[in-house]
């Protein structure tokens, strides 16, 4: 048992294979140069440290150094006792501690030993009979009697690698041969690793029997991944235990058929997956029901209602795949009061929900968009970010302005780990669709109606129509910011909102004698000229007060229209509300200005101006101050405007009367070019005339 092989001869098993854990340590006689504990070494040596399940008992009064660094102070030597070599010590801590020798991958402190740690492949080393690895020096093995282990300071690693988490000396320690080597690297490292799975055949048998199975908390299993949640300040029972570990042979067994996570180290997996899910409900108040939105797997949804059995989960997920992955997991776990909702949520999604939680799925701005059929007034939307999301916050701050407020925003770190997270919470401040609807039929007259011999339903075919229009004495009016200032404007004129499906419902200050028309969805689309797919108005249409020739032209500019295209009728109003237009006289040739192509060309400023009805082109006097526009006459730039004046527009293909045409004057524009649109015409010449005036903004 005393012997031991020369240096270099530890068999050709690769240091990295089957590594989870390292002891780092420091020789206090100088053999680490630098005296410091440093964590470039364990970073770039690519493990996967986890020893939070090590139980050391460390005197405080021997600690020494600080978290990150270990300053190596002076050491006294041991009694011989304790200076033995490395198997003396090693059966000295088993009989301390009653037990069987230590075996492979077990090293003692004191009078506790760090439990034996378990295989994951894919350390990252190398093999043992590579001596020399980029970087480092050569690999030694330390169980040489000569070799004191009584004297190396010691500090265990935590799951972040480099993290220094407890630091002390030992007072004895096990060190093996086919369990522990260390690299000479200006600091030492001793890594600890699962038993060689490849050995040289002249290698002895380990001195001790190797157990038959390994002990709790050895590799992945349920105590482990609980112990990992204990480090996270989440302690688990030992029902939640089981529900995870669970879980996790499921997502383990379904993943290379559904590319479930693309995380496969188990400890990555469980802080990353499973304590990721599950601390939101330690840093903020989660509201139930809650919806998952984009389960994906099932999180954060499925860990958090294994810690959180209360809440009430609704996990969203469109992939047919995944969704039947979820509903398998929920049975076999036996979890209540969750559902699977197989579909992508959009607005029109209207079930209910006080809150929503989502990880890495989307923006914030494009996550509030979406919820906003289901998410109840006052209900939260949690998001699961990375540390950079500000100009995320910021966006969905100014698209939301009044109708979402940001009330949480925290930084953290999954446990001790250096992986950043960002906890943002918005609150909605308006109300769902479905809950304003409720309020509105509540307030209006609704009235369905689903066939097109409906007499509601004929009179708004009529109205579609100049002749309907002066018949029924109403229109219809098209677009949502139309509707919206028609409503806030003149709300007496408002006679029906008319919508079909999910559309919003009549706002909340809209007049309560407002009826609430809601169409099948074909007989809306037959009124919904232009495709908005949003709510149109009914509007009663005032009287539009007749102008005669004898009473002649107020001070500014009167524009007289003749135009029979009712897309050139509210081009003309739109421009005459631009540059402050006295009137507008529709001659008798003109189209209606409540057409609905004319409501939509005029872009709501129909309402805001004085529209008078003349008399024909051909009975207008030729003594009035009329300026008429042609092609031909004079150029604009030569005319003088008049104190009180009318416009006029010649018909669309026609042009002006002659009589008009001799009097006429010209925009002057490229002699390829044989004439404007007789809108166009008029803004151009409407725009001179409004450059002429005193300056500032018309009206």
């Amino acid at each position: 048992m005393g012997q031991h092989e020369p240096r270099g001869q530890q068999g050709d098993a690769p240091v990295g294979q089957g590594l989870t854990g390292a002891v780092a340590a420091v020789a206090p006689d100088g053999a680490a140069q630098s005296g410091q504990l440093g964590t470039d070494l364990v970073a770039a040596a690519g493990l996967q440290g986890n020893l939070q399940q090590a139980v050391a008992r460390l005197p405080v009064e021997e600690a020494i150094g600080e978290r990150r660094r270990l300053a190596v102070g002076a050491a006294g030597r041991c009694q011989a006792a304790q200076a033995a070599g490395a198997h003396q010590s090693m059966h000295q801590a088993a009989a301390a501690l009653g037990r069987c020798p230590l075996d492979h991958g077990q090293i003692g402190l004191g009078n506790a030993a760090l439990p034996k740690l378990g295989a994951e492949p894919g350390g990252g080393l190398g093999g043992a009979r590579q001596h020399q690895h980029p970087g480092h020096g050569r690999i030694q093995a330390v169980d040489h009697a000569h070799e004191d282990p009584a004297r190396f300071g010691v500090t265990r690693l935590d799951p972040a690698l480099g993290k220094v988490h407890q630091v002390g000396f030992a007072v004895r320690a096990a060190l093996h041969n086919q369990a522990c080597w260390f690299i000479e690297h200006q600091q030492v490292i001793v890594l600890v690793k699962h038993r060689p799975l490849r050995m040289k055949k002249d290698h002895r048998k380990p001195s001790f029997p190797t157990p038959r199975a390994r002990a709790d908390g050895d590799s992945p299993g349920p105590q482990t991944l609980a112990a990992i949640f204990a480090d996270c300040g989440v302690a688990l029972s030992q029902g939640q235990i089981e529900q995870l570990w669970l879980y996790h042979g499921l997502l383990r067994s379904h993943n290379p058929e559904l590319n479930l996570t693309r995380i496969h180290n188990f400890t990555n997996m469980v802080l990353k997956l499973y304590v990721d899910s599950v601390l939101p409900a330690q840093l903020t108040a989660l509201p139930s029901p809650l919806m998952d939105l984009g389960s994906g797997p099932g999180m954060p949804g499925i860990p958090l209602k294994i810690v959180r059995p209360e809440l009430e989960l609704v996990l969203a997920e469109g992939r047919a795949k995944r969704v039947a992955f979820l509903r398998e997991t929920i049975e076999k776990l036996g979890l209540a009061d969750i559902a699977v909702v197989d579909r992508n949520i959009s607005a029109t999604y209207n079930r209910p929900v006080a809150g929503v939680i989502t990880r890495a799925v989307e923006t914030i701005d494009q996550t509030l968009e979406r919820i906003q059929g289901c998410l109840e007034q006052n209900g939260r939307v949690v998001f699961m970010k990375g540390p950079g999301c500000e100009p995320e916050i910021e966006q969905a701050g100014r698209q939301f302005e009044g109708r979402f407020a940001l009330v949480e925003d925290r930084a953290y770190r999954i446990g001790q780990t250096a992986n950043e997270r960002r906890l943002v919470v918005f609150q909605r401040l308006d109300a769902p669709p479905a809950a304003l609807a409720a309020r509105a039929a509540r307030r209006h007259r609704v009235i369905d109606i689903a066939s097109e011999t409906n007499i509601r339903f004929k009179s708004l075919k009529k109205i579609l129509t100049g002749r309907g229009i002066k018949k029924e004495g109403q229109a219809l009016l098209a677009g949502p910011k139309p509707v919206a200032e028609m409503l806030a404007a003149y709300p007496e004129r408002c006679l029906a909102w008319i919508t079909s499906g999910d559309q919003p419902a009549p706002p909340a200050d809209a007049p309560a004698e407002m009826q609430w028309l809601q169409l099948t969805g074909a007989l809306f689309q037959s009124l919904d000229l232009f495709g908005t797919h949003a709510p149109l108005l009914c509007i009663q249409v005032p009287a539009i007060e007749p102008w005669s020739p004898g009473e002649g032209f107020p001070d500014g500019c009167s524009l007289l229209a003749p135009f029979q295209d009712p897309e050139n009728i509210g081009a003309v109003i739109r421009s005459a509300a631009a540059f402050g237009v006295a009137q507008v006289i529709l001659l008798s040739e003109s189209a209606h200005p409540y057409h609905p192509k004319a409501l939509r060309a005029a872009g709501g400023t129909t309402a805001h101006v004085r529209l008078r009805q003349g008399p024909a082109l051909n009975d207008l006097p030729r003594d009035l101050p009329i300026l008429a526009l042609s092609a031909d006459g004079q150029s604009i730039a030569a005319v003088n405007f008049p104190a009180a004046f009318g416009l006029l527009v010649g018909m669309e293909g026609e042009g002006l009367p002659d009589p008009w045409r001799a009097r006429a004057v010209r925009i002057p524009m490229a002699p390829e070019v044989e004439s404007l649109n007789a809108a166009a015409t008029a803004a151009v010449a409407l725009y001179e005339w409004r450059r002429r005036q005193a300056p500032g903004p018309p009206g």
